[in-house]
């Protein structure tokens, strides 16, 4: 029985491991940017966990075989203490340290959350000032709009109890914080559907948020395939509003390539562009904001 008591520590002192790293990662924030990066990482990246709903399967994998790799490694941990001569001594030693460990950071998260409630706070209440009359599912257009421009920016607004934000696409599909959107922009317009009043209903904002993130953390597309793989901005919104409360915001322009010969654009099954300015100009909209 005392043989099994070191592989029984090893993979509690693991599990416990994983667990404080995924505490820190997910649910804390603290001063070291380090700590809070590598915990970070070290949990979500594998599958990208949260963002592209990596397979449960694949996730449930994953934690397993960090779970035996890192016990593996507590083993030789536990042996060599358990090798030492004054266990108690090296035991207490360790204990102390975690404890302090844990109290420092534990001050340090509440201290950082206290001033980071504070800056949300004021945030929100700025935000309410600026943006009251915006609603979920507004679209936000920056403008002018410029056929070629690394500039051109159409996005999603979303508000909840957290704030404004928009779906937009970098280098792929992120939340970004509407003011700082409107601040990097400067020039934009913001329309609503003529009849958002019945449209946008409880179970349809549901729908509406449910169907938008499915596109989260997907790359930009540069070839405009009309698939899923890859999205570019326009193709975004149109999709989003089409496949949640089946509302075709335009018509899809399927003559914008013809005369273009790009052999990149051969690999895709369809090739389908959805302009900004389309969009923009639809009927289907009408105008809330214009700056």
């Amino acid at each position: 029985m005392k043989k099994l008591i070191p592989y029984f520590l090893s993979g509690l002192l693991s599990l416990t491991f994983i667990l404080v790293t995924g505490w820190i990662a997910f649910y804390s924030y603290t001063s070291i940017d380090a700590l809070q990066h590598f915990c970070f990482y070290f949990h979500l990246y594998p599958f990208r966990i949260g963002f592209t709903g990596g397979s449960s399967s694949s996730i449930i994998l994953y934690y397993l075989i960090l779970w035996i790799v890192i016990s593996f490694l507590m083993i030789l941990v536990v042996k060599f203490i358990g090798s030492l001569k004054c266990k108690k001594c090296v035991t207490r030693s360790i204990l102390a340290t975690l404890v302090l460990v844990v109290i420092t950071l534990t001050t340090i998260d509440f201290v950082i959350k206290k001033q980071k409630g504070d800056r949300i706070s004021r945030s929100l209440e700025e935000d309410n000032k600026n943006y009251n009359s915006l609603r979920t599912g507004d679209i936000i257009f920056h403008t002018p709009i410029n056929y070629g421009s690394k500039d051109n920016r159409i996005a999603i607004i979303d508000v909840d109890i957290h704030g404004y934000t928009v779906l937009e696409i970098t280098d792929r599909v992120q939340h970004s914080s509407l003011r700082a959107w409107t601040q990097k922009h400067k020039n934009y317009i913001v329309k609503r559907l003529v009849n958002a009043d019945s449209i946008f209903t409880k179970k349809n904002i549901r729908l509406f948020r449910t169907e938008r993130q499915k596109f989260i953390f997907k790359p930009i597309d540069t070839l405009y395939c009309w698939t899923d793989d890859e999205i570019y901005d326009s193709e975004l919104i149109w999709k989003t509003y089409q496949r949640a409360l089946d509302i075709e915001l335009c018509k899809i322009d399927t003559l914008l390539f013809a005369n273009k010969n790009i052999p990149e654009q051969e690999n895709c099954q369809e090739v389908f562009f959805v302009s900004p300015n389309s969009i923009l100009e639809s009927k289907k909209l009408v105008t809330i904001i214009e700056k």
